[in-house]
């Protein structure tokens, strides 16, 4: 994958009101765009962060990411405002967390946290790196995990990642190393039965220096989120947009013998370089045949539980290669 040319945004965001399906509405991404990309990773990396200390310091249970209310329109499948991490109770929020770099009075006043404020009152937290605000639902997570007492090497590892995005003038891969590690932690561990006991352990057998060179990205030539049910449920992996970046929706149909799946719609958003497909060669109906294994897959995905590697596996065992899945527009999924 290019980074240069890499924005690190999520590939729906061209499909909102914000940033339409075309290429002339991309121009804003044309400032600097490596300046862009590693903005974007170091928010990234503060979000993971955020999360991982929320699961060490208090161990809740099934957590979604990126999680908001889908709407309906041809421009806008995905919301503007959604929230970092949310605790679900049986479809209900108990706990939502966002995560900023810096928060400080203007940004407490602004319309997004504002929303969120009147969306769930005191079930809301920001997490920061930096805190300039008294409030009592602004808390730093370093300060968390200070109080959390863990090892030092974990309490050195937060440190130092925090250190490197307040760097004016970061070293990229050594961004890229410690988004590529919180990810790894998160997805092996976001759906564990004790995700935070799982995340301590994955902390204390990881090579936690930020210098090291690590990778954690599936297929980044296919980047993907994945909806249901009227919720955002996941954005899976970092997209790779660039100026003439193309994405297609690919609305998928699930006919089954098994109840409360049977009729079930997934949309999967692709987003990928410009120069893998051509938009005439984009094929309108398509149809597969799979096994029940299916199963394991999606019903986390309807559970708000689906990970990473669900989601790759999920889309694996459609017996379609990721080309071919990527222009399709509507498919049909038989299972038997």
């Amino acid at each position: 994958m290019d980074l240069t040319y890499s924005k690190y945004i999520k590939g729906w965001t061209v499909l909102s009101d914000k940033f339409q399906n075309s290429k002339w509405s991309l121009n804003a991404y044309q400032k600097d765009r490596v300046e862009y990309s590693i903005q974007e990773i170091k928010g990234a990396i503060i979000q993971n962060l955020g999360t991982i200390a929320v699961m060490l310091c208090f161990d809740p249970k099934y957590l979604a990411r990126e999680f908001g209310q889908t709407i309906r329109k041809a421009s806008a499948i995905c919301p503007q405002d959604r929230i970092d991490l949310v605790e679900i109770h049986k479809k209900t929020s108990v706990k939502v967390w966002e995560m900023k770099k810096t928060v400080n009075e203007s940004k407490i006043k602004s319309d997004q946290i504002q929303n969120f404020l009147s969306l769930f009152g005191d079930k809301f937290t920001i997490l920061t790196a930096d805190q300039n605000v008294d409030s009592s639902f602004v808390i730093s997570f370093l300060d968390l995990i200070k109080e959390a007492k863990l090892e030092e090497c974990i309490n050195n590892f937060f440190h130092n990642s925090v250190c490197e995005v307040r760097n004016y003038f970061p070293d990229f891969q050594t961004l890229l190393n410690i988004l590529h590690k919180t990810e790894r932690i998160i997805d092996t561990s976001i759906f564990h039965n004790r995700p935070g006991q799982k995340a301590y352990e994955l902390l204390i057998d990881s090579d936690l220096n930020i210098s090291s060179d690590f990778s954690y990205v599936f297929n980044p030539e296919f980047n993907a989120s994945i909806f249901a049910d009227q919720r955002l449920i996941q954005t899976t992996t970092l997209a790779h947009l660039v100026a003439e970046n193309f994405n297609n929706v690919l609305l998928i149909k699930i006919r089954s013998k098994i109840k409360g799946l049977n009729n079930l719609k997934i949309q999967v958003c692709f987003s990928y370089p410009h120069n893998i497909l051509d938009r005439d060669s984009i094929i309108i109906r398509n149809r597969t045949f799979v096994c029940d294994e299916i199963f394991e897959y999606i019903e986390p995905i309807v559970a708000f539980r689906s990970s990473n590697l669900n989601f790759w596996n999920f889309l694996s065992s459609l017996n379609l290669n990721f080309f071919e899945l990527s222009r399709t527009k509507n498919l049909i999924v038989e299972i038997d």
